[in-house]
């Protein structure tokens, strides 16, 4: 015979606060991109089940605002690396304490959906000067780079 637990409500909110501490990486497909270190994805959670549209921001760094100068030039750097439709893999990292947002380290797939070499996209972006690495803490930093001017 097949007990159930009296309060199954339980258990799940103590599942979902277990699997908050957790890392999990998933399959994406790209929607669109909001701005330098932002962008709207579906996830692939495996089992043939999607979550849709959700929003990642780029997890340990910063870019410049939309609003001020630069800000559109890293969108559409943003644009250029994560194409509508393409498939990235995602580690999540925590919510957002800002926004309805997941952070995330995003790392760049191939045509075929194999991970390319170097192809972790937040260092690619600090390397080339579109992010400023950041934890979160203090003030934000803005990336200094020629690129954005």
């Amino acid at each position: 015979m097949v007990q159930i637990h009296p309060k199954p409500q339980v258990i799940m909110q103590v599942v979902f606060i277990y699997m908050l501490d957790k890392l999990y990486i998933y399959k994406a497909t790209v929607l669109s991109v909001y701005d330098g270190d932002t962008f709207k994805v579906n996830l692939d959670l495996g089992l043939n089940l999607f979550q849709h549209d959700i929003n990642i921001r780029l997890a340990g760094c910063n870019s410049i605002e939309l609003r001020e100068v630069g800000g559109i030039a890293a969108r559409e750097n943003l644009r250029k690396l994560l194409p509508v439709g393409s498939t990235v893999l995602l580690k999540s990292v925590a919510f957002d304490k800002y926004a309805n947002r997941l952070n995330a380290e995003v790392y760049l797939l191939d045509d075929e959906g194999k991970e390319m070499a170097d192809n972790n996209l937040i260092q690619t972006l600090i390397t080339e000067g579109w992010v400023a690495p950041w934890n979160g803490k203090g003030t934000r930093p803005v990336p200094e780079s020629k690129l954005l001017i």
